[in-house]
């Protein structure tokens, strides 16, 4: 698979995009979504993926016009040997903008990962707001995950702040969750569902959001660390 999507928002407009990518293990997958937007213009694009042989999303997203807000966030559910990248390079290029960008991956088996992201900040756009955030769930010895967020700033008054986290199943929060009454494995698969829902529940498009949640939870679910 290789696709390539063009969106331009004109002034005040609004686009909400909704991403599933679902091919079998065996698949290569590359696609590009390049994004540019005017003033007071919306973004707010939600993706989900299942990998494959080799899953690479890149995007590139301009925030051409003062007052554009961007928010994209991903979700990725990784088992056995699949992979999936998340490349994003966002420009902010006018003043008064804002950006959030949220990657999660769940990881089992030897599957691998990465999330290579960047926010510049260009010369004059001012009063900028950007946030990234890069989250790994590592349910295997065996699985990567590689994470590198980045900002580039060429303005004096902004606001821009990123972080990643590589990690495992937090031990107290399924304490927690077994002294109210759950088994250890009951825990463990709540936990693991919300981390994935909390970006699928943002999908914009239920049917979409529908499909994407199923996919996902069910392979889960398959591997017996979701729940039933």
């Amino acid at each position: 698979v290789n696709s390539v999507c063009d969106i331009s928002i004109a002034e005040g407009a609004a686009i909400n995009f909704s991403q599933v990518q679902a091919d079998t293990a065996d698949a290569w997958h590359f696609s590009k979504t390049r994004v540019r937007m005017g003033k007071d213009s919306r973004f707010n694009g939600v993706s989900a993926s299942t990998g494959g042989k080799l899953a690479r999303h890149n995007w590139e997203c301009r925030l051409q016009g003062e007052g554009a807000a961007l928010s994209l966030l991903a979700v990725s559910v990784l088992e056995k040997t699949e992979q999936a990248h998340h490349y994003a390079r966002v420009h902010h290029e006018a003043p008064n903008c804002t950006s959030y960008e949220l990657f999660k991956n769940i990881l089992n088996g030897s599957s691998a990962s990465s999330v290579d992201t960047t926010v510049e900040v260009h010369r004059g756009a001012q009063l900028t707001v950007s946030e990234q955030l890069i989250n790994n769930l590592m349910l295997s010895e065996e699985a990567h995950a590689n994470t590198k967020p980045n900002l580039t700033i060429f303005a004096d008054d902004v606001k821009c702040k990123h972080g990643a986290t590589v990690g495992r199943i937090d031990e107290a929060q399924v304490f927690y969750l077994m002294s109210r009454g759950l088994s250890g494995q009951q825990a463990k698969a709540l936990l693991i569902t919300s981390f994935a829902k909390s970006v699928l529940d943002a999908m914009p498009h239920k049917p979409a959001a529908e499909d994407a949640s199923k996919m996902l939870l069910r392979k889960l679910e398959a591997s017996g660390i979701g729940l039933k």
